[in-house]
């Protein structure tokens, strides 16, 4: 988790400094799509991750029943 945190930070480095160098300036509304892009990039391979490990669960449940 901790690798994919860094990976996600080393990524959108400049765009937290974009968003940075906007909230010192007062710019709320690129503040928001900033803060929404980043969520999305890092939200996008999390809920992939978590189907994928669903899905494996579910497999292994049914597979166990019969």
């Amino acid at each position: 988790m901790q690798i994919f945190l860094c990976q996600v930070l080393k990524s959108h480095l400049y765009d937290l400094l974009f968003l940075v160098i906007k909230f010192l300036k007062g710019e709320m509304t690129a503040i928001f799509t900033g803060t929404m892009m980043i969520c999305r990039d890092v939200a996008e391979p999390a809920a992939s991750a978590l189907a994928s490990a669903t899905s494996l669960q579910q497999a292994k449940t049914n597979g166990t029943k019969h």
